[in-house]
C-alpha cells in the first residue's frame, strides 16, 4: 500500500520522516515536490536538504519494482553506506538524559526547555529518564553540565541559555565561557554536551528561536542530544570509542581474577594487570563490599567509588584530573605542552586568519585540561602574518574564560638573524616579542638556534644577549633550540659564570627523530640538570597513520614524506597494537613515548579534535615491555627524519 503525505512546511516533513524511520519503515521513498528543486534528501539526516520557504512537498513510500521517478519527483536514499556511523533518533530505553537550564532570561529558557522535553519524550524518552537542573545563568551551565557528564548517570546532557548581546563587553565572555567549558565538559568525560544556547543580538531574535518562526532551538538540541547518546553507544559496542570511566547499571567497570593471581580492570581504556588480585580483594574486602577469593578466574563487580580509591593508589593520574606536574626551571608545567608553529604558517600549514577563532577554543580547552607551556617564537608566520603565532597567544591568554589549574607560560624563541649581531639587538628582539603577546615577562626566553656553523663570531653576542634577557627581568627562565651536546655544555659553562641557569634545550625528537644525535643530546639535558623539549614529536604528522602512497601532503612535506612513510609501515603497526590494547590512538601513543623519555613534547594542534587526541596522551605511561616493543620496530625503520640544518654538534 503507498503512503501519500502532503506537507506545507519543510518542518513536519522532516518531523514525519523520523517518525517513519521510527516506526520500521524502510526502503525506497520517493519525494514530490516544486520543479526546479533536484535535490537529494535522506530521512536519517536532520535536514537542510530542503530549500526555503517549502512548497507542497509529497512524501511517498514506494512499491516494488518502484523506479526512480524523473521530474519533479526525487528517490530518497535510505540505505546505509558501507561502514557508515550514525544514531538513531529514538531514545534507547533505559538511557538517561541530563538537561541544565540557565534561570537568567527564563522568559525564553522556559520556552526552551518546554521544546526540549517534548522532543524527548516524541523521540521515546521518559519523563522519568530526564533530570533538569536549574542554574542562575548561562556562565554557571558547564559547572554542572560537566559534573552530569562525570556522575555516569546519563547518555548525553543538554545545556540550555540565552545570552543577548548587550551594551558592554560581557557577552563576549559570556559567550566564550559557555562554549568552551561545555565543549570541555564534553571532551573530558566521554558524554555527550549538547550546546544549547541561544546566542542572539536582541530579545526578538531569541523568541523567535524559542518556538517562533526559527522553531525551537531546544527541541533540536534534544534530538542532537538523543542521536549522539545513541551514536556513542553503538561506537562503544562496536570498540571504536572507549567508554567513559563512570558508567551505570550493568556497565559498571569490572574486576576479573586469573590462576596466576593476575587482577584486570575491565571496562576501562586499555584494561592492565594493575597488582595481585589478593592486594584488591584485600583492599575491597576491608570495605566491605564483596570476598574475593583466587582458587577460580571470575569477574567480580566492584563498587565505582571504592574501585576509583582503588586504582588512584595504583595509578596516579589516570583518572582524569590533572596529569601532575614537571620542573622547568622555576616554571611548573605539564607534562605536554602546545607548539604554535603551524599558527600564522601558511606556506606549509595552510593558515588564513579565518581559523583564529577555531585557535582560541583550542587554545581553551588546552588550559582547562591542565596544558600551560605554548611555545612559539618571533619568526613563526609568513610574510606579512611573521610574528602572528605570538600575537594570537597573547590575545588568547587576555580572553582565556576561565581560571586555568595552572598559569598560562608563554614560551617563545627568539631568532639570530644576521642583523642581530649585539646583545643590545637581541634585547630589542625580546621587547619586539613582549609587545605581540602583550606581556611585561616571558616565561622562558630561547635562542631559537645557533650560529656556530655559519657564522661563528656572532655566537657569544648571542650567548651575552640571551644573559641579558634574564638580567633585564624580560624572562623568567632562559634556553636554547636546536642545539648539540658540544654546543650545549659550551653555553652552559658561559652561563654559570654569570650565574644563569639554562633550563632548556628544544630538538627534534619522535620516533622518527631517535638518532644517536638526539639520544646524545638528551643525555646531555640529563647530566647538566636541565629539561628537553621535544618539538615534532608526531614527526611532521608521519607518526599519526593518516599518510601513505597516494596520500601524501603537498608541498615540501609532501617530498619528506615519500621519501620516509613507506619505511615507517613496522613501527606503525606495532604501534597500532599497543594502542588497540590501551584503546589509544597512534599520535596518543607518540607522544606519550616521547613523555616517557623524560622529555616535554609540544604537538601542534590546529583544530579543537587535534588537541583532543593530544589530551589523549596524557594520564597514563606506555609500560617498559611496550617502549622495547616500539623502540625495536623503530630501530629498523631505513630511514628517520632529516636534522633541522640548524641542528648543531
Amino acid at each position: 500500500m503507498s503512503l501519500d503525505l502532503n506537507f506545507s512546511s519543510f518542518h513536519k516533513l522532516h518531523q514525519t520522516v523520523i517518525q517513519l524511520r521510527a516506526q520500521n519503515v524502510v526502503g525506497p521513498l520517493s519525494l514530490v515536490g516544486p520543479p526546479g528543486h533536484r535535490r537529494a534528501f535522506q530521512a536519517t539526516q536532520r535536514s537542510k536538504a530542503l530549500p526555503k520557504p517549502a512548497a507542497a512537498w509529497t512524501l511517498r513510500r514506494a512499491q516494488p519494482g518502484h523506479q526512480p521517478l524523473s521530474g519533479r519527483r526525487l528517490r530518497l536514499a535510505t540505505a546505509a553506506k558501507p561502514n557508515e556511523l550514525e544514531g538513531d533518533l529514538v531514545s534507547t530505553s533505559g538511557v538517561r538524559y541530563g538537561v541544565v537550564v540557565a534561570r537568567f532570561n527564563d522568559l525564553v529558557t522556559k520556552l526552551l526547555l518546554d521544546g526540549c522535553l517534548d522532543t524527548f519524550k516524541r523521540h521515546g524518552a521518559s519523563r522519568e529518564d530526564i533530570d533538569v537542573a536549574w542554574v542562575p545563568g548561562s556562565f554557571e551551565l558547564p559547572v554542572v553540565a560537566k559534573a552530569m557528564a562525570k556522575s555516569g548517570k546519563y547518555g548525553a546532557v543538554v545545556a540550555i541559555g540565552v545570552i543577548v548581546r548587550g551594551a558592554t563587553a560581557h557577552y563576549d565572555a559570556v559567550v566564550n565561557a559557555a562554549t568552551s567549558g561545555c565543549l570541555g565538559a564534553s571532551t573530558s568525560t566521554g558524554v555527550p554536551v549538547i550546546f544549547g544556547v541561544l546566542t542572539t543580538d536582541d530579545m526578538d531574535q531569541a523568541l523567535d528561536r524559542a518556538g517562533g518562526k526559527v522553531g525551537n532551538k531546544g527541541g533540536e538540541a534534544a534530538a542532537t542530544a538523543i542521536e549522539m547518546a545513541n551514536l556513542m553507544a553503538d561506537m562503544h559496542q562496536k570498540g571504536i570509542a572507549a567508554k567513559p570511566w563512570m558508567l551505570s547499571g550493568a556497565s559498571f567497570p569490572a574486576v576479573s581474577f586469573s590462576p596466576s593471581k593476575a587482577c584486570y580492570i575491565h571496562g576501562l581504556p586499555g584494561s592492565r594487570s594493575l597488582t595481585s588480585s589478593r592486594s584488591l580483594a584485600q583492599y575491597v574486602a576491608t570495605r566491605k563490599l564483596h570476598s574475593c577469593t583466587k582458587s577460580s578466574p571470575r569477574r567480580e563487580r566492584v563498587k565505582t567509588a571504592a574501585l576509583f580509591d582503588f586504582l588512584k593508589r595504583v595509578q596516579p593520574g589516570s583518572l582524569g584530573k590533572p596529569a601532575e606536574s614537571v620542573q622547568l626551571g622555576p616554571l611548573q608545567v605539564g607534562p605536554m605542552g602546545l607548539g604554535t608553529w603551524a599558527w600564522g604558517n601558511q606556506l606549509l600549514w595552510g593558515y588564513d586568519e579565518g581559523m583564529d577563532s577555531e585557535l582560541q577554543q583550542v587554545f581553551n580547552l588546552a588550559i582547562s585540561n591542565g596544558v600551560n607551556l605554548f611555545d612559539t617564537a618571533d619568526s613563526y608566520g609568513t610574510g606579512k602574518l611573521q610574528g602572528r603565532s605570538e600575537e594570537l597567544l597573547g590575545q588568547f591568554s587576555r580572553e582565556a574564560p576561565q581560571r586555568a589549574p595552572r598559569p598560562v607560560h608563554i614560551a617563545t624563541k627568539l631568532a639570530p638573524y644576521p642583523w642581530r649581531v649585539t646583545p643590545g639587538q637581541f634585547v630589542a628582539a625580546c621587547r619586539g616579542s613582549l609587545k605581540r603577546t602583550g606581556l611585561e615577562k616571558l616565561s622562558l626566553g630561547q635562542l631559537h638556534w645557533s650560529t656556530a656553523n655559519y657564522q661563528p663570531f656572532q655566537e657569544r653576542a648571542l650567548w651575552d644577549g640571551l644573559a641579558a634577557l634574564y638580567d633585564e627581568g624580560l624572562v623568567e627562565a632562559v634556553g636554547v633550540s636546536n642545539y648539540g651536546p658540544k654546543q650545549l655544555q659550551r653555553i652552559y659553562n658561559h652561563l654559570s659564570k654569570r650565574g644563569i641557569p639554562l633550563v632548556s634545550c628544544q630538538v627534534q625528537f619522535s620516533l622518527v627523530s631517535r638518532g644517536p644525535a638526539q639520544m646524545a643530546t638528551k643525555a646531555a639535558c640529563d647530566d647538566l640538570g636541565m629539561k628537553l623539549i621535544a618539538y615534532s614529536p608526531l614527526g611532521l604528522g608521519m607518526l599519526t597513520g593518516k599518510y601513505g602512497p597516494g596520500e601524501y601532503p603537498g608541498g615540501p612535506r609532501g617530498l619528506l614524506f615519500r621519501q620516509i612513510v613507506p619505511g615507517l609501515e613496522g613501527t606503525l603497526e606495532v604501534m597500532r597494537e599497543v594502542g588497540k590494547q590501551r584503546g589509544k590512538t597512534l599520535p596518543q601513543i607518540a607522544i606519550n613515548w616521547c613523555i616517557c623519555q623524560g622529555t616535554i613534547p609540544i604537538p601542534g594542534a590546529k583544530n579543537v579534535a587535534q588537541m583532543q587526541s593530544n589530551l589523549g596522551a596524557l594520564g597514563w605511561k606506555l609500560d617498559s615491555a611496550e617502549l622495547a616493543e616500539i623502540d625495536a620496530a623503530a630501530d629498523q625503520a631505513p630511514r628517520g627524519m632529516l636534522q633541522n640544518i640548524f641542528q648543531t654538534s
